[in-house]
């Protein structure tokens, strides 16, 4: 028997090659680079449990603090029945409406060139570049029982802010 080390080649596929997983050098740069990818991950880990696990965490912490029966007896209360009502409302339209207006703007972006496309493009973005909290705050004081509009809408019996569609 021989104590020969194997000069057989460890089948590599084709795509780890191709996104830099592997290099075609020394063992060494192959560890290298698998730590790298172990640090990655582990950064990932601890940045996803800092800003999204950790105050999840604490607002069940914080929703539980007074026992299971209160948060329960909580659930049964006018106002909160009513947060939900209104949640499943206004989820059960824009969802539809947003798959339906969503295709339609991806295949007419994607297939045509039109008059218009770079604002539509910018439209889309919006969201992305304006916090959903300060435009829903935007809406308050423009809508708002203390602005102009909004008490010109309370005099006419026009309901927006906290009204179901």
């Amino acid at each position: 028997m021989s104590h020969q080390k194997s000069s057989k080649k460890v089948a590599i596929p084709w795509a780890k090659f191709r996104f830099g997983l592997y290099k075609k050098s020394r063992r060494g740069a192959r560890q290298r680079i698998a730590l790298a990818h172990l640090a990655l991950i582990i950064l990932t880990c601890l940045f996803l449990s800092l800003f999204l696990f950790l105050p999840l965490l604490c607002i069940f912490f914080e929703a539980f603090a007074d026992g299971l029966k209160v948060f329960v007896s909580s659930l049964s209360n006018k106002d909160t029945l009513h947060a939900l009502q209104m949640t499943l409302i206004a989820t059960a339209i824009s969802v539809p409406l947003n798959i339906i207006f969503g295709l339609a703007a991806a295949w007419a972006l994607g297939k045509f060139q039109f008059w218009g496309k770079g604002f539509l493009i910018s439209l889309i973005d919006l969201p992305f570049a304006i916090s959903p909290i300060i435009a829903g705050l935007l809406f308050v004081f423009l809508l708002g029982s203390s602005s102009p509009l909004g008490q010109w809408l309370l005099k006419n019996n026009i309901r927006i802010l906290y009204a179901t569609p």
